[in-house]
């Protein structure tokens, strides 16, 4: 699109790792209606996530963790394990980095 800036790469790398995750995900689903019934948000919105485009806000990855029943950091392709080491060296624990990002905390 003519005077639209393009994505920065970091971003377009982190939607490639989101849609690769829901992809991954969506194969422990027995059909696609059923993977999109479960993630609590849009068919749209998800189908774009899906596809590598769009751009999530943090409380529609936290609400796509909490309804795959995994953590913010595992869907974005993190291990849990590099997160609760990477807010250590900030000084934080595992239940501070949990507090932050649950979706109480939003609210």
């Amino acid at each position: 699109m003519p005077g639209r800036k393009s994505a920065a790469p970091a971003v377009r790398w982190l939607s490639s790792v989101l849609a690769l995750r829901l992809r991954q995900i969506e194969r422990d689903f027995p059909s696609y209606s059923a993977f999109v019934a479960k993630a609590g948000i849009s068919p749209k919105t998800l189908g774009l996530l899906r596809n590598g485009k769009g751009n999530p806000s943090f409380k529609t990855l936290l609400t796509l963790a909490e309804s795959f029943e995994i953590s913010v950091w595992s869907l974005l392709g993190i291990r849990d394990e590099t997160a609760r080491l990477g807010a250590e060296t900030f000084g934080l624990s595992a239940e501070d980095v949990h507090d932050l990002v649950s979706p109480d905390h939003l609210d």
